[in-house]
């Protein structure tokens, strides 16, 4: 069964600080990736590029993106 709650408090959506708040939370997310982020993809085999709401995997395999992808999820979650 489901039971509803109320919620009290928080942003609406359209709220100007809404991206704020989201990019924030998402920036300390992507910190604790365990991803290189000296460099660029020329010099290693992963590179994970954010702006605003979009987040870009690149890597040289397909397991290696898989990899970060699954653990960026596994992150978020917490």
């Amino acid at each position: 069964m489901n039971d509803g709650f109320k919620v009290g408090n928080g942003l609406k959506q359209g709220d100007g600080l809404a991206p704020t708040f989201f990019n924030v939370a998402l920036e300390y997310v992507i910190r604790q990736l365990s991803v290189d982020f000296r460099s660029t993809i020329i010099y290693r085999s992963l590179q994970l590029i954010g702006y605003a709401d979009d987040i870009n995997i690149m890597g040289r395999t397909k397991n290696l993106i898989s990899e970060v992808y699954e653990e960026l999820q596994e992150r978020a979650k917490k």
